[in-house]
């Protein structure tokens, strides 16, 4: 059985920093912790700090552009990239399409984006549409109470022995295509303008 590794991105109030959790099945876990400030830079992009998900974390905004993540190598048979992310600048019916995140394995471009003129997330290898889930429900409704607005959303994406598929809030999104076999990831970009939180 192959180990996969989960790498979880979360920004932290107190030090401010970026948080990636590495851990393989074995139970091993590596820890790195960087300021936000030492994250890459990355000149076409507007970060700055808002909110987070509790009332003790800050998040980062971004507004426009990309941030890559640089993580090092992962296992090539078996991996996850786990984060929490909110609309802040775009809801689940505006027009345009919503880069989220990019994710290279191996030879192969992952791209997580929300599809133009739909509802939903696509997770695309290449060209190719390997995983939707509809995100119609992200729309504030009359029936939400205010604990349910503006919500942060869980996003995994996982890849067992090879195949990467995608998680929504727990739930798994639908396989349209043979995801292809990817290999070990080395870069994890942020992206979601016009304006997306982390």
């Amino acid at each position: 059985m192959g180990s996969a590794s989960m790498i979880r991105i979360r920004p932290m109030l107190a030090a401010l920093l970026l948080t990636c959790t590495l851990t393989t099945h074995a139970g091993a876990a590596v820890f790195l912790r960087e300021p936000l400030s030492s994250l890459p830079p990355a000149t076409d992009a507007i970060v700055s700090l808002v909110d987070g998900r509790t009332t003790t974390t800050k998040a980062i905004l971004i507004s426009s552009g990309s941030v890559p993540i640089p993580i090092g190598q992962s296992p090539a048979d078996g991996w996850s990239v786990e984060f929490w992310m909110k609309p802040v600048a775009w809801h689940a019916l505006s027009p345009d399409a919503v880069h989220i995140c990019s994710v290279r394995a191996g030879g192969t471009l992952l791209t997580l984006s929300k599809k133009t003129g739909a509802a939903v997330l696509e997770l695309c290898a290449g060209e190719n549409v390997i995983c939707r889930y509809p995100i119609y429900g992200w729309i504030q409704q009359p029936w939400m109470d205010k604990s349910q607005r503006d919500a942060w959303h869980h996003i995994l994406l996982q890849c067992d022995r090879g195949n990467p598929v995608l998680f929504v809030d727990g739930f798994p999104s639908q396989i349209l295509h043979t995801p292809p076999r990817t290999g070990a990831i080395s870069t994890v970009i942020l992206a979601g303008g016009p304006g997306t939180a982390f």
